[in-house]
């Protein structure tokens, strides 16, 4: 019912990559920063999410080489084969002008279903 929401390639990628949404949102975040090397407390902060969640979806991504390891830090893999598919994962995640409802009674009513 909802397979013509995303590209072929965004779907196969989630399906084949992304396990939680801490996956997702570790992944694009660093891929935000792609110069910083982050350790995992800080990653889970800036995240909102719990340390054994964010240590399991670091350690996932670096398994599948989406992102780089120095010690305990982390960072994005730009030349990851995956990388153009991490692109078209951010485009797709990311907010759009039409998704956000300026009349907040409006939206009150009709709240939006991710």
């Amino acid at each position: 019912m909802y397979e013509g929401l995303l590209a072929p390639e965004v779907r196969n990628f989630v399906l084949k990559h992304i396990d939680t949404v801490a996956h997702l949102e570790a992944l694009l975040f660093l891929r935000a920063h792609p110069a910083d090397r982050l350790e995992a407390p800080a990653i889970a902060q800036a995240l909102y999410a719990s340390l054994d969640e964010m240590n399991a979806a670091l350690e996932g991504l670096h398994g599948c080489g989406l992102l780089v390891r120095d010690g305990e830090r982390y960072g994005y893999n730009q030349s990851s084969p995956d990388s153009g598919d991490v692109e078209a994962v951010a485009t797709a995640y990311a907010p759009s002008d039409s998704d956000y409802e300026p009349d907040p009674f409006k939206a009150a009513q009709h709240p939006r279903v991710l």
